[in-house]
């Protein structure tokens, strides 16, 4: 994707995730030492990256380098809700890809929604 955006042009980004922990890790120090854990009873969502994951973090700190004002961002999925309705549809189809017609009502009831900054709503457990 950050290939995508460059190679069309733009230098002036906003990226928005609302995957937390990856965002986490590109916008790390690649030389960032992880904080002590103990490894053997840690989560995998404790763990560093390894593997192909590590290289595709490495790829995307890679272009963040490049010459261009770029922010990965992490947001909640309710302020990501047009990316939710995408990847939505996305699991539905069954091709490789997906025409969207620009008269997707719901999409743009949601970018119209989130162009007015309307305010959404998180229901967050704190304990009991």
């Amino acid at each position: 994707m950050l290939k995508t955006i460059w190679n069309h042009g733009y230098r002036k980004v906003i990226i928005e995730s609302d995957a937390k922990r990856v965002v986490d890790w590109i916008n790390a120090s690649e030389y960032e030492k992880p904080p002590v854990v103990d490894w053997i009873n840690a989560s995998e969502y404790e763990k560093p990256p390894t593997g192909m994951v590590a290289n595709i973090i490495n790829e995307c700190r890679k272009w963040l380098r490049m010459n261009w004002q770029i922010q990965l961002n992490h947001v909640f999925r309710e302020q990501n809700k047009v990316a939710d309705a995408l990847a939505r549809m996305a699991l539905k189809s069954k091709n490789d890809w997906m025409f969207l017609p620009q008269s997707e009502s719901e999409l743009l009831g949601l970018l119209n929604d989130d162009i007015l900054g309307i305010p959404v709503s998180r229901l967050v457990c704190t304990g009991s």
